[in-house]
């Protein structure tokens, strides 16, 4: 599993648009079954999202994900790494 983050809300309504909508079929992505909500949080934020999605198991960070490839793919534990020591200079 990875967690998808996207370099622009056009980026991330592109992949929702072209990708969700393939894989649900007939399904619509704004079915109650489907949960999607573009955000731009703060750097505190978004580590804290990383932290929920790793400790629930997600491994990989993806930048601008498409149907078929990811700009860059990282590691979520050294992305966590990285981000913390950012954190603790920042202090």
């Amino acid at each position: 599993m990875s967690l998808a983050i996207f370099s622009s809300l056009e980026r991330a309504e592109q992949y929702r648009a072209a990708v969700l909508s393939e894989r649900l079929g007939s399904g619509s992505v704004d079915s109650p079954k489907v949960v999607w909500q573009a955000i731009q949080p703060t750097e505190i934020e978004l580590g804290q999202i990383m932290v929920a999605h790793y400790r629930a198991g997600v491994k990989w960070l993806v930048l601008d994900p498409s149907e078929q490839s990811a700009k860059r793919v990282f590691s979520m534990p050294e992305v966590l790494k990285a981000l913390r020591e950012r954190l603790t200079a920042q202090a």
